[in-house]
């Protein structure tokens, strides 16, 4: 899948990752995300985690048959409540699934130090924006992009008690 065939909204995460970080495509799906990070940034190194075997299988063969990605991906079949978090800072995309949940991974990432955090969900902006500052984050970017549905948001959120986003 090319970047200029996704939509304005994954057009937008891409935007607002930092490919020089691996990027973790968290609950990823078809892994449509991680796959335009793959093909806009050559650098980028990705890793794709999604708990469904049956769609882990299916995304191991779908990101394998595009050329020029060997080496710069891994799948890997887990939760994200649960995962091991990376060693290194990280570029974590969390998109697509609820408010609740990202909010979940964000309490187990609030220790870590140099990450970048993108998130997306199409429920209430207010009540994502609410329930993530209650949780000691802010937003540093937003933004606005035309969906399916209507209109989407899209932030990366820091700690408030860290200086970097």
């Amino acid at each position: 899948m090319s970047t200029a065939t996704v939509s304005p909204r994954i057009a937008a995460i891409v935007d607002l990752i930092d490919p020089a970080l691996p990027v973790w495509d968290l609950c990823c799906d078809r892994g449509v995300i991680g796959c335009a990070v793959l093909d806009r940034f050559p650098e980028a190194a990705v890793i794709f985690v999604e708990k469904r075997p049956r769609i882990v299988e299916a995304l191991r063969d779908a990101v394998a048959n595009r050329s020029g990605r060997q080496g710069r991906y891994r799948v890997v079949c887990d939760d994200v409540r649960h995962m091991p978090l990376p060693d290194a800072p990280a570029s974590f995309v969390v998109a697509g699934v609820g408010t609740n949940l990202i909010c979940e991974f964000l309490a187990r990432v609030a220790h870590r130090d140099g990450d970048r955090v993108v998130c997306s969900t199409s429920q209430s902006p207010d009540r994502f924006e609410r329930l993530t500052g209650e949780a000691g984050w802010r937003v540093v970017a937003r933004r606005d992009v035309a969906s399916r549905t209507g209109r989407q948001t899209v932030w990366v959120v820091a700690r408030t008690d860290h200086a970097s986003g």
